[in-house]
């Protein structure tokens, strides 16, 4: 994706199949957007249904090969906290 004259990689998945929502248990379908937003840093959203999962990924400049994820499920904080 192009935006301001920068270029920002962008990956979308659509999907349908069996065991995608509560827990594993039921079919549905799953759609997600991810974004890279710098050259170390890309985040994503994604939701199946039944809940709605964030996410961020991180790589340590000079170690490419490393990198690290944090998802958040929506869908656990609202069934579990509230």
């Amino acid at each position: 994706m192009r935006i301001a004259g920068d270029v920002y990689p962008l990956m979308l998945t659509l999907g349908a199949g069996n065991r995608v929502r509560e827990f594993g248990t039921e079919s549905g379908v799953f759609a997600g957007a991810g974004i890279g937003l710098t050259e170390h840093f890309g985040t994503s959203v994604a939701y199946n249904g039944g809940n709605v999962d964030v996410g961020a990924s991180f790589r340590l400049p000079g170690l490419e090969s490393v990198g690290f994820n944090v998802i958040l499920s929506v869908n656990w904080i609202a069934r579990n906290v509230f």
